[in-house]
């Protein structure tokens, strides 16, 4: 089974031109401010594209038109990239995932006075999506079916792989500097703490120490 995973970045706030095919490990390294966090919150809010807008959300029958769903990507992005310093107008994002043949893409370039963002994937599979919700079930029981016929036929397409979840790891910095009682308004930080809990309640014999002393980046290892 081939599986492909690609984020192609140009001009987005420090990094002026990345090409990233991304693998199952991957460690990104670079000066102070040259973009890593940047460049793994971006594709953190691309992973998660499925989630948030469809599988976590109550959606409708009109959520699952293009002009509708790519003004919430556009939303979402700016609640977590927005700010008004930077000039978006040379910015162009594409990322793909393909897997034996299918391939999802997530587009967004500048035009006019905002970033469009557009997909082929997304605009093939719109119609389908509509036709799950039917006319005969209770509004609630009709969006847990779409979601599970949603969930079910992309599962299908790509054979078990995606959409992904990923759990993202900051630097050692940023580790020694969450607690439980700190409020973060960083998206991609809270749901890194979110993960950390997880991992803390699954370790029960290891204290918080014990964990940030583990994701300490020297001392990750991978091995195949």
């Amino acid at each position: 089974m081939k599986v492909s995973e690609k984020l192609s970045i140009r001009n987005f706030y420090t990094i002026k031109e990345f090409d990233w095919d991304i693998k199952e490990f991957n460690i990104l390294t670079g000066d102070m401010g040259s973009g890593k966090s940047i460049c793994v919150k971006l594709l953190w809010f691309l992973e998660r594209i499925f989630h948030t807008l469809i599988f976590y959300s109550t959606i409708t029958k009109d959520d699952l038109s293009s002009p509708v769903f790519f003004d919430k990507i556009a939303k979402e992005f700016n609640d977590i990239f927005y700010t008004r310093s930077f000039d978006f107008s040379a910015t162009e994002i594409t990322y793909t995932y393909s897997c034996n043949g299918n391939v999802f893409d997530l587009r967004a370039e500048w035009d006019e006075n905002r970033l469009i963002w557009s997909s082929r994937y997304f605009d093939n599979h719109f119609k389908q999506w509509q036709e799950f919700f039917g006319d005969k079930k209770t509004k609630i029981d009709t969006v847990i079916i779409v979601y599970n016929q949603i969930y079910l036929s992309i599962l299908k397409e790509f054979h078990n792989t995606f959409p992904i979840g990923t759990m993202f790891i900051p630097d050692s910095r940023s580790i020694a500097a969450i607690t439980d009682n700190t409020d973060f308004p960083d998206p991609f930080t809270v749901r890194f703490i979110k993960n950390r809990k997880s991992l803390v309640s699954q370790l029960e014999d290891l204290s918080d120490e014990d964990i940030n002393k583990i994701l300490h980046i020297k001392n990750i290892r991978y091995d195949e």
